[in-house]
């Protein structure tokens, strides 16, 4: 799996595991519509550094979270 793949799927399960949706995260990226956070989400658009950055915030999680390839099945053995 390369690497936007595995930011691309740990954003998702983050925004769906803090119960957020698709325009609230574009919202706290000051994206026009929910449709570039789906463009993020299913690797099609960069994340860039600043955006990285809010994601953290917003979503809650360090910004290497984002790239751990087990990082989503971590939390359910937790």
């Amino acid at each position: 799996m390369e690497v936007k793949d595995i930011l691309a799927q740990n954003i998702r399960h983050a925004r769906e595991e803090a119960k957020l949706s698709q325009t609230d995260v574009s919202l706290a990226l000051g994206l026009a519509s929910h449709s570039g956070v789906s463009e993020i989400e299913t690797g099609q658009r960069r994340v860039s550094a600043a955006d990285l950055v809010r994601l953290s915030e917003v979503l809650r999680k360090p910004m290497d979270w984002f790239f751990d390839p087990n990082a989503g099945a971590c939390d359910f053995l937790a």
